[in-house]
């Protein structure tokens, strides 16, 4: 009986994993949006999201923290080219009005960024 209680238990907890739409969407790689304002100072990205949660839909604007080590991926042409947040923010190669697509580290980091090749449409 325990047995059973345990794997319905562990059954119940990969569903409500899979079921959760920030996880879900970054299993799928990330979410869409368009750079609405950078702090390269602070280290700071906004993002104009293309799909809102449904919890919150007037929160289309978020601001994430870009880690010095995060992913940062350039499209550009067909080519590619990959940083850290930290040389991308110094390159001046974050720019506002850019599609991009990214991956969220909890909810107020950004663990990757990919600019450039079709990320966000509003």
């Amino acid at each position: 009986m325990i047995r059973l209680v345990l794997g319905f238990a562990l059954l119940v907890s990969f569903f409500l994993l899979f079921s959760d739409p920030q996880v879900a969407s970054a299993q799928k790689g990330g979410n869409a949006g368009t750079i609405k304002k950078v702090d390269a100072k602070n280290g700071i990205v906004t993002i104009r999201r293309a799909t809102l949660p449904k919890k919150s839909k007037e929160d289309a604007e978020k601001e994430f923290l870009l880690n010095d080590d995060a992913k940062v991926t350039i499209v550009d042409g067909g080519q590619k080219k990959t940083m850290t947040g930290k040389e991308a923010l110094a390159a001046g190669l974050i720019k506002e009005g850019a599609a991009v697509s990214y991956v969220p580290d909890g909810d107020l980091k950004l663990k990757e960024l990919t600019i450039g090749g079709g990320g966000g449409k509003n």
